[in-house]
This record gives C-alpha cells, sequence and structure tokens, in this order.
C-alpha cells in the first residue's frame, strides 16, 4: 500500500512490541502476593485469576464490584459467590486488602503524605481510609509509617553519621 516505509517506524515498532510485552507481564498475577494476602494456597479458575489481575492492575482507580464482573465477564452473582468459595473473602474485601498492603508499602518507603498516599491507592475519603486501614492494619496510617521496619532501618544508618 505504501511504497515507501514512515520515518522512523523500526523504533516506533519496536517501543510498540515493548510496550506490547510489558503489559502481558504486567497482567499475570504474582501468586506470591496472593498467597500473603489470603493466607492459603488455592487453585483458582480463570475468571477468578482474572479478577484477582484486574483488581492488581487497577486498584488505583475507583472500582466496584460491576466494573470487576464486567471485565471478568461475568454475572455479579455468580462471580461473587466463585470468587469467595476460592479465595474466602468476597472480591470487594479483597480489593481493600490490597489497596491497604499497597499503603502500608508507600507508607513505609516514601515520603508522600498520607492524603497522597490514601488518593494514590483509590480511596477518596479521608474517613473512609483511616476507619479501613486501623480495621486491616490494626494502627493508625501514621502510627504505621512511624513505626514501619524499612524507616527505622534508614533512620537508624542517619543516626551512625
Amino acid at each position: 500500500l505504501i511504497r515507501r516505509q514512515p520515518p522512523a517506524h523500526e523504533p516506533k515498532s519496536a517501543g510498540v512490541l515493548l510496550m506490547m510485552i510489558g503489559e502481558l507481564f504486567a497482567s499475570r498475577a504474582k501468586t506470591g502476593d496472593f498467597v500473603n494476602l489470603v493466607g492459603r494456597t488455592a487453585v483458582l479458575s480463570e475468571p477468578v485469576r482474572r479478577g484477582i489481575d484486574f483488581v492488581t492492575r487497577f486498584y488505583a482507580a475507583p472500582t466496584s464490584l460491576k466494573r470487576i464482573c464486567a471485565a471478568v465477564n461475568q454475572s455479579m452473582y455468580h462471580f461473587v459467590r466463585r470468587f469467595h468459595r476460592e479465595v474466602g473473602m468476597p472480591p470487594i474485601q479483597y480489593l481493600n486488602r490490597y489497596r491497604i498492603k499497597q499503603a502500608k508499602r508507600l507508607l513505609a518507603t516514601s515520603n508522600e503524605p498520607v492524603a497522597q498516599i490514601r488518593l494514590m491507592v483509590g480511596i477518596p475519603n479521608p474517613a473512609h481510609f483511616s476507619r479501613l486501614f486501623r480495621k486491616l492494619a490494626g494502627t493508625s496510617p501514621s502510627d504505621y509509617r512511624a513505626r514501619a521496619p524499612q524507616r527505622r532501618k534508614k533512620n537508624r544508618n542517619l543516626r551512625r553519621r
């Protein structure tokens, strides 16, 4: 169709190919994260695995159960029953646990304010974030940051200098 190749077509096509490969790697769920979050190993069906993949990729965006079910192409009732049976908790509870796990990681490793971190993990309401964090972590976000294991190591290294 085209007699001449468009300018810089090789680097552009290589970039697109690398992005596609990166997306494929990113879309695979990490079984280690799943086992740590749930506390048990399970054989997952394809729809449940795709639901977990969706949650791990899009947890920072406003996500509803309806959106997760649409992503796995199943009815809400059927998906929730299957997810709960295989994972041991409802999908929204899994989403909340994953968000709090990411918030803990960010609190321990970054200097971002707590308000920014709650937005980064997809929880816009500050009261809901604090209540959920306290329920799942056992402490407030600011107390968790003060006692974070990674942060203590950094503080010890700074005192020695």
